[in-house]
């Protein structure tokens, strides 16, 4: 291995770094050594190497095993181990002068010191924390070697005397194993394995090691010190680390080894756990407890523990649980430590248990009877994600975390589940369903008030669904994705009763997320078994009440739900992926309409307009799939007009750029569908290739009979004409409103009031007919 990157002074956080990096090089490089010698030598060079150090040095007991910096013999060794020894912060090198100096212990069981010295300054916090750790690596390696000495020393004794040396050859392989499990962990530390498969490899290693005696790994709960999580775990029967997973830091020893930092061998009368159930009252019989820590802070115990009356641990015993001890130290200080841990069990955002971990609690809490959940799904989440952007939404997120974690108590556990969603484990027996429906209607009052999300006041709500699961007398438990589903389905159906509720769940309502997946089955053989269909609603041009356009509607004819419209499989299709194959069929149909009609009516041609989603036109290659289907229908591209929701312009921004701007450049033409709903409107007009914008519907409902109404929808046609951009009003249904609309200038309209959507086959007799008569108040 080459040589180590030297310290550049950079600061705190690049400091640890940079330490964080050269640790594991430095295990590898003196874990690589054969012997004592050769290990001293490797350290005292990388440590004045790391440090920038004209001298480096280890003293083993009275001797100085190696350094650096001076010529073979010449070394003044007195002055070098009293350095040592007495930690010494200056140094009188001869040919120097004063130096710094800094000196460490390499550990509790071995005597000895890595000692460095430079002229030009002292050494920092960083370089201190960095020579310590490289000390108590130095230190462990030097007892395994030590270790492999002596065995090599008792096989050859073993060879003289087979016969009597039968307990001998069992200490033999059982230490050979533990060289081969230390071996395999710090392979595992030194390529930067997850931290949890490093943790999971050091308990099965322990365990196989103390063969029928349990194994497990304790860390402080980062969330409440007072308490210690099961991290992992290694022949711990299911019976035993369900009823213990987290336990007071007062348990059994663990408080005084967190203390003192020394082994503890504990007797039965200091095991018991803190739990009412006999079964774990009188299970544990013996344990020994080592202490592990993260950057010299203690974090944690390794435990190991056995039911047999008769077990009692040795010094040899105690010898072994250290040294895999110390490789869990190891472990927890390269990977950042307990926090990497923790971040990988709890969401970044809000800081709350995660997925996996509410998962694991809640799999727990049902194997020791019924329990409540609680599912919980903002309302309005999407909406203010959408306006007023990501960032805005993020703070939702965390202020909602906020308000649940009171709302809930502290004995609850408050889970962010995915997106806007959270859940609720009521982890203790729960005898009925209003205890869990009583925290629900808390959780609904608490996000009730509104929030203030960039400078604006927001109301979002919450629709929550609940249930309550667990062990009940022989039967086993659901699983924790059957309880989660049934809360799901619970919160849904709160969702379809007008939201801001609380639904519990009942075994009938599988119906309707039974319904759902068989629409979603459905849907996968629509299109191959030509079940959808389109409907052209014609675009009139207001002055001359001239159709100039038609908009392509995509209908499904469903073999026994009948004709359902767009807003019934339209989201699923974004959910399952479904849209993007859909659009492509909607484009081909509809271009190959347009070709039709341009066969059999003379006159100007129509032009076509078809709804397609940005999740579809980001796709690789959409754009040219749509520009060959304009081609082989024989039309010029700028008959073609793609529309896009407003909503999914905010949304997508960034994503549909590039395909908005292919299609321009095409000759497609660009309409903005729902104008009006979305937020940041004229930002993203002005820097999208748009052409035209369609007035949402729900804007015209008022156009004739409110001030205000016809003022708002006088003020976006007026918007879009100082843009230069057409405007087509939306769901124009009764000639009143057709009225007002022509009076202020706005150029096109579509809705039953001027004709309803009409199949492919009526649409040559409806143009070929007098055009329809429409009442002008």
């Amino acid at each position: 291995m080459g040589p180590p990157t030297t310290f550049d002074g950079a600061g705190a956080s690049g400091g640890s770094s940079w330490a964080a990096q050269q640790l594991p090089e430095y295990l590898a490089v003196v874990s690589s050594r054969p012997d004592v010698g050769a290990a001293a030598g490797a350290a005292a060079e990388w440590a004045a190497e790391l440090m920038e150090a004209e001298v480096g040095a280890v003293v083993l007991g009275d001797a100085l095993e190696a350094q650096v910096g001076f010529p073979r013999g010449a070394a003044p060794t007195a002055t070098l181990t009293a350095a040592a020894r007495e930690r010494h912060t200056t140094l009188d090198v001869p040919g120097l002068g004063p130096c710094h100096c800094a000196s460490v212990g390499l550990g509790a069981d071995t005597s000895g010191y890595l000692l460095v010295a430079r002229c030009d300054r002292p050494f920092g916090t960083e370089e201190l924390s960095l020579l310590r750790g490289m000390g108590r690596i130095l230190g462990l390696q030097l007892r395994q070697l030590r270790t492999l000495a002596s065995e090599r020393t008792l096989r050859l004794e073993y060879e003289q005397r087979v016969e009597e040396n039968e307990e001998l050859v069992r200490s033999l392989q059982r230490r050979q194993r533990l060289l081969e499990e230390f071996g395999r962990v710090q392979r595992a530390i030194t390529t930067r394995a997850p931290l949890q498969q490093i943790l999971d490899a050091i308990t099965a290693g322990a365990h196989a090691l103390f063969e029928r005696d349990m194994v497990s790994l304790r860390l402080i709960d980062s969330d409440d010190p007072a308490w210690m999580l099961l991290a992992s775990h290694s022949g711990v029967p299911v019976w035993y680390r369900t009823a213990a997973w987290r336990l007071p830091v007062t348990s059994g020893g663990m408080q005084r080894v967190l203390a003192t930092g020394e082994i503890v061998r504990v007797d039965r009368s200091e095991a018991e756990e803190p739990t009412n159930d006999p079964q774990i009252l009188n299970a544990i019989q013996a344990v020994m407890i080592a202490p592990v820590s993260e950057g010299g802070a203690r974090v944690g115990c390794l435990l190991v523990a056995s039911f047999d009356k008769n077990r009692d641990y040795t010094e040899s015993d105690a010898e072994m649980l250290r040294g895999f001890a110390d490789h869990v130290s190891m472990a927890l200080t390269d990977a950042r430590g307990v926090q990497a841990l923790h971040q990988a069990h709890h969401d970044a955002l809000t800081g709350l248990p995660n997925r996996t971990l509410l998962k694991e609690r809640l799999g727990q809490a049902l194997r020791r009877g019924r329990c409540g959940l609680l599912f919980v799904d903002l309302d309005r989440f999407k909406l203010v994600n959408d306006s007023l952007g990501h960032d805005a939404g993020d703070q939702l997120l965390v202020e909602t975390a906020d308000r649940l974690r009171k709302a809930a108590g502290p004995a609850n556990t408050v889970a962010r589940y995915g997106g806007d969603e959270f859940v609720v484990l009521v982890d203790r027996v729960v005898s009925d369903v209003s205890e869990v429906t009583e925290i629900g209607e808390r959780m609904l009052a608490a996000v009730q008030p509104p929030f203030v999300l960039a400078g604006r006041e927001c109301s979002v709500g919450a629709s929550i669904g609940v249930t309550v699961a667990g062990a009940a007398g022989p039967y086993e438990p659901p699983t924790a994705d059957e309880v989660l589903r049934d809360a799901d389905v619970a919160m849904y159906r709160a969702k379809q009763q007008g939201r801001g509720r609380v639904e519990v769940f009942h075994p009938e309502m599988h119906a309707v997320l039974m319904d759902r997946l068989d629409l979603e089955a459905d849907l996968r053989r629509a299109v191959d078994q030509h079940e959808l269909f389109l409907v052209y609603q014609p675009i009139v041009e207001l002055e001359t009440m001239r159709v100039v356009r038609f908009e392509a509607l995509a209908r499904w004819n469903h073999p026994t739900r009948g004709v359902l419209s767009p807003g019934t499989f339209i989201p699923l299709a974004e959910e399952t992926g479904l849209i993007a194959s859909i659009g492509r069929w909607v484009i081909g149909e509809a271009v190959a309409a347009v070709r039709r009609w341009d066969e059999l009516l003379p006159g100007p041609r129509l032009g076509m307009n078809v709804n397609l989603a940005v999740s579809h036109l980001r796709l690789p290659g959409a754009v040219d799939e749509i520009a060959e289907a304009v081609r082989a229908a024989g039309l010029t591209p700028s008959r073609l007009s793609v529309e896009v929701t407003e909503n999914e312009l905010v949304r997508e921004h960034d994503e549909a750029v590039d395909a908005l701007f292919a299609l321009r450049e095409l000759g497609v033409s660009i309409a903005v569908d729902d104008f009006g709903t979305g937020f940041s409107s004229l930002r993203y007009l002005r820097q999208l290739p748009v052409d035209t914008v369609k007035v949402d519907r729900s804007f015209l409902v008022d156009v004739d009979t409110s001030p205000e109404g016809l003022a708002f929808v006088r003020s976006i046609v007026g918007l879009g004409t100082a843009l230069s951009l057409h405007t087509v009003a939306e769901g124009i249904e009764r000639p009143t409103q057709l009225a007002e609309l022509r009076r202020m200038g706005c150029r096109y309209g579509q809705g039953f009031a001027l004709a309803k959507p009409l199949g492919e086959p009526d649409v040559i007799p409806w143009l070929s007919s007098a055009a329809p008569a429409v009442a002008v108040g």
